[in-house]
């Protein structure tokens, strides 16, 4: 298993774990754990700034876990956690 799944499996843990995991049937379960590729091919998607990034980086406080919650709320099929943190 690479790290890919294990990452998407950790951000789908969190989420369950924000929410009763005894409301979700096996079908929402699934659908948490493992999503549905996203509809925007890879090459099409928005790159981050990087030079924004490594700015940011350098202020207190700041993570790149904060830095990539950021980014996705700007553009919501951009790439994943674990692609970004590479």
């Amino acid at each position: 298993m690479t790290l890919g799944p294990v990452a998407l499996i950790i951000d789908a843990t969190f989420i369950i774990s924000n929410r009763s995991a005894l409301d979700l049937d096996d079908v929402q379960l699934e659908a948490l754990l493992f999503p549905a590729p996203p509809a925007v091919a890879a090459d099409q998607r928005p790159v981050p700034d990087w030079a924004w990034v490594h700015r940011e980086l350098r202020r207190p406080n700041v993570t790149l876990a904060l830095l990539w919650e950021e980014y996705r709320a700007g553009a919501p099929d951009g790439f994943i956690k674990s692609w970004f943190f590479r």
